[in-house]
């Protein structure tokens, strides 16, 4: 990733700082959660045991029907905030990229 402006190692800085907040497990299953285990198993390198905690969230989230529900997200800007609802296949779609880049798949 290279961001305009930025030195290489600036660039950097900014992709550890991006990749710790990601890494940062949410107490509750959501899109959000699907978003970040996508980004994480796409385009960083992770433990096999961090591997296994995302995926996992991920897998005990699935409901009977084989979605992941419809989730609500609130987001916070200027002041306000504004309530985003994800479709279920949005969540769908991530869960298949993340499964697809498990190691041994």
């Amino acid at each position: 990733m290279r961001v305009s402006g930025l030195r290489s190692f600036e660039t950097d800085l900014l992709m550890m700082g991006m990749l710790l907040i990601l890494r940062a497990m949410p107490p509750f299953f959501s899109d959000l959660l699907a978003e970040r285990a996508a980004l994480l198993l796409l385009f960083s390198t992770l433990a096999t045991n961090e591997v296994i905690q995302w995926v996992s969230a991920v897998l005990d989230a699935q409901l009977p029907d084989g979605t992941w529900g419809r989730h609500s997200t609130e987001l916070p800007y200027d002041g306000k905030s504004v309530t985003v609802h994800t479709a279920p296949t949005h969540t769908s779609a991530l869960a298949l990229l993340i499964f697809l880049d498990m190691p041994g798949t």
